[in-house]
């Protein structure tokens, strides 16, 4: 496991999560017409194609300012979701989503939805939290008998982050805290009590302007989102291409059954 010895303070995270982390390109933008739309349908399939899913009601840990959510409106009719960002959250709720918690998850006490949610989706979310063994425990006891556990990190182990080292897109604390591998990723899913824990490197489509905010941090920090702030509404900011390294995984794990002793 490669993580980072120092622990942001949640002073330190509220800057870092801020209305400027948020204004980065249009990583954030709504769904409509977007690069996000897109990958939001992308996941809907790979999730409608996992063993038996029920789908009605959805948990969606960080839900940032509810792209995800917004997109989900037709399978699910019970949407939940949570951020660290009290801006992100207000955003979310100005977009019409009312079931939206600012916080942390593992602060956040909702013990009437506890054993009620069929899908728990962590979008790019593991990587930044302090505890990771304890949120996906506690991701366990919000799931149904059954449901599913959706998550999204980067790849330590993989080739392009081995030859990048610490020039690798992903490693940036103090906002990656943890560096997951395919082995500890599933070590830490069986520990919590998943079973049926799959592994996919799926890559999706990523505006122009977040890329060139990628791209640019790697050489000059300071002026990556200036620069993405410019392109940001313009035609060629608005453009999506595909984009896939092999280095961020998307997983898949189940909360067995209380009845079948197979899944224990």
């Amino acid at each position: 496991m490669i993580y980072v010895d120092s622990l942001p303070t949640r002073e330190t995270l509220d800057k870092t999560y801020d209305q400027a982390f948020f204004k980065i390109g249009s990583k954030y933008a709504d769904c409509n017409g977007k690069a996000s739309s897109a990958n939001v349908h992308k996941r809907l399939d790979y999730i409608r194609n996992l063993k038996g899913p029920q789908m009605d009601a959805w948990l969606d840990i960080v839900c940032a300012t509810g792209d995800f959510l917004l997109g989900i409106e037709g399978p699910a009719t019970t949407r939940y979701g949570i951020d660290i960002s009290n801006y992100a959250i207000e955003v979310a709720k100005q977009r019409g989503l009312d079931s939206v918690y600012a916080g942390d998850f593992l602060d956040v006490q909702l013990p009437e939805l506890e054993g009620s949610f069929d899908i728990i989706t962590m979008w790019d979310f593991i990587e930044h939290i302090a505890n990771p063994r304890l949120t996906l425990e506690k991701a366990r006891g919000f799931l149904k008998p059954n449901g599913y556990l959706i998550l999204s990190t980067g790849d330590v182990g993989a080739l392009s982050a081995r030859l990048m080292g610490k020039y690798w897109h992903l490693m940036i604390p103090p906002r990656h805290l943890y560096y997951f591998s395919s082995r500890t990723m599933t070590r830490y899913l069986r520990e919590a009590g998943f079973v049926d824990i799959r592994l996919g490197y799926p890559g999706k489509l990523v505006p122009l302007d977040f890329i060139c905010y990628k791209a640019v941090s790697l050489i000059h920090p300071g002026a990556a989102a200036r620069m993405a702030n410019r392109l940001t509404g313009t035609r060629i900011g608005k453009m999506a291409l595909p984009v896939n390294l092999l280095d961020i995984m998307k997983v898949s794990a189940r909360r067995p059954s209380r009845s079948n002793r197979a899944d224990a």
